[in-house]
């Protein structure tokens, strides 16, 4: 059963992922390309956490305000669970640590994190898009996309 479960969690995540052009991220694979973008962002999603589900409308909010304008990919990463299709970037979350900014544990809490990536390095973090509005959102974006910009 439990892979039945996890393999219909694959099916509804990648189904409404898809809304408003932010993708997922089910496997290694679609990570890779995420790193490999100029711009990205990835919202780490829980189901279990109500500023979870509302941190996502705000994803898909954020991602209609930039399309087309800011040239970059909007990802969304469930990590509900250890069998969950993304579960697998917590070890990435560790790496990604520094002194300044405490990744992993935020992202664990299920408060509906944001990351944005510049060619695959960390240059902004929220814990919770909930935090901010949608505006204040696009200005990270904004500024998050424009670092380092060719």
């Amino acid at each position: 059963m439990r892979g039945r479960a996890a393999e219909a969690r694959r099916y509804y995540v990648a189904s409404q992922s898809q809304v408003n052009g932010v993708r997922s991220i089910l496997s290694e694979e679609d990570f890779v390309l995420t790193l490999a973008e100029q711009h990205s962002v990835i919202y780490f999603f829980v189901d279990w956490s109500v500023y979870a589900v509302q941190s996502r409308r705000m994803l898909e909010q954020l991602e209609l305000l930039c399309s087309p304008d800011l040239k970059g990919s909007f990802w969304i990463a469930d990590v509900s669970y250890p069998e969950s299709p993304a579960a697998f970037l917590g070890e990435w979350l560790k790496h990604q640590e520094r002194s300044d900014l405490e990744i992993f544990n935020l992202v664990a809490s299920g408060s509906g994190s944001v990351v944005w990536l510049n060619r695959g390095a960390v240059v902004d973090f929220a814990q919770s898009a909930t935090h901010h509005d949608v505006q204040d959102l696009r200005k990270r974006t904004e500024k998050a996309f424009h670092y380092g910009a060719t």
